[in-house]
C-alpha cells in the first residue's frame, strides 16, 4: 500500500499492486499504481483526462520503474483493459513517484513525468498539483512547459503559452478546484495616479491585498525576494497592467 500523502489531490479512481515486466529480465517487477480518471471540459466528445501514478517499491524484486518505463504503456494499456475494462488513451499522463527516503535517510520524495519513449521531466508536487487542475492538454510535453513558466530568457510565444496554460487552470476543474496565487501590477490606476500598485488574486477572484509604491523596482523586488516569476501581459489585456507575477 502507498503510505505518502499527495497534497490536494482527489481519491483514484484505481489503487492496487501494478506487476510488470522489462523484456531480458525472468523476474517480474511490481509498483503501485493509483489511476485518476474524470470528463475534460467542454469535450466535444466527452473524452476522460487519466492520470497515472507508479510509486516504486522498496521491496521490488525485478527492475524499477525508471529502468522500464519505455515498455510500460502498453502494460498498463493491457493491464487497465483487462482488469477493469479502461481503454487507456494515447496521451494519458504517466507519472513516476519515488517516496521519501526510498533509497537513504533524507532523501526527499520524487515526481517525474515521463512517455511512451521513456523520456522523462521533473515534477514539483506543486505542479503535480497543476496538472490535476488542467482541464485541457494531457500532453505531457505541453505539460512539462511548468518548468520554464515566465523565465527571463522566454521568447513572446513561449510567453504567449504560458499565459494560455494559465488562463486554462484558472477555469474550473473535473478533479479539484485550483488555487494559484499571483499578483498583477498596475501604473497609473485612477485611485493611484503615477502610482505602482500590485493586487494579489487567488485564482480568478481579487483580494484585498495590495502594494503601493512610487517605482516599479520596489515592488519587483518584494517579489524577486519571494521567488515569484514575471510574466509580461498580453497585448488584448488593460493597458494600465504593467506585469503579473507568480
Amino acid at each position: 500500500m502507498i503510505k505518502s500523502k499527495l497534497l490536494n489531490l482527489p481519491n483514484p479512481d484505481i489503487s492496487e499492486e501494478f506487476i510488470y515486466k522489462l523484456p531480458g529480465h525472468n523476474t517480474d517487477s511490481k509498483c503501485d499504481l493509483r489511476f485518476y480518471r474524470g470528463p475534460l471540459k467542454d469535450s466535444p466528445s466527452g473524452q476522460d483526462k487519466q492520470i497515472i501514478i507508479l510509486t516504486e517499491l522498496k521491496d521490488n524484486p525485478g527492475a524499477s520503474i525508471t529502468n522500464s518505463a519505455e515498455y510500460l504503456y502498453d502494460q498498463l494499456k493491457d493491464f487497465l483493459l483487462k482488469q477493469h475494462s479502461i481503454e487507456l488513451g494515447e496521451d494519458a499522463i504517466l507519472i513516476e513517484h519515488y517516496e521519501a527516503d526510498h533509497y537513504g535517510e533524507g532523501e526527499d520524495e520524487r515526481f517525474a513525468l515521463f512517455n511512451k519513449s521513456g523520456n522523462f521531466q521533473h515534477l514539483s508536487r506543486e505542479r503535480l498539483e497543476l496538472i490535476f487542475s488542467e482541464n485541457y492538454s494531457r500532453n505531457w510535453d505541453v505539460i512539462a512547459l511548468l518548468d520554464s513558466w515566465a523565465s527571463e530568457e522566454a521568447d513572446e510565444q513561449e510567453q504567449k503559452e504560458t499565459w494560455e496554460f494559465l488562463e486554462r487552470n484558472l477555469r474550473h476543474s473535473p478533479f479539484i478546484e485550483p488555487k494559484i496565487e499571483l499578483w498583477t501590477i498596475y501604473h497609473n490606476l485612477p485611485a493611484y495616479p503615477n502610482k505602482f500598485v500590485a493586487l494579489k488574486f487567488i485564482t480568478s477572484s481579487r483580494t484585498d491585498e495590495l502594494i503601493v509604491e512610487d517605482n516599479l523596482e520596489d515592488i519587483r523586488s518584494i517579489f524577486e525576494s519571494e521567488g515569484r516569476r514575471r510574466i509580461e501581459p498580453q497585448p488584448e489585456q488593460e493597458s494600465t497592467i504593467v506585469e503579473i507575477w507568480i
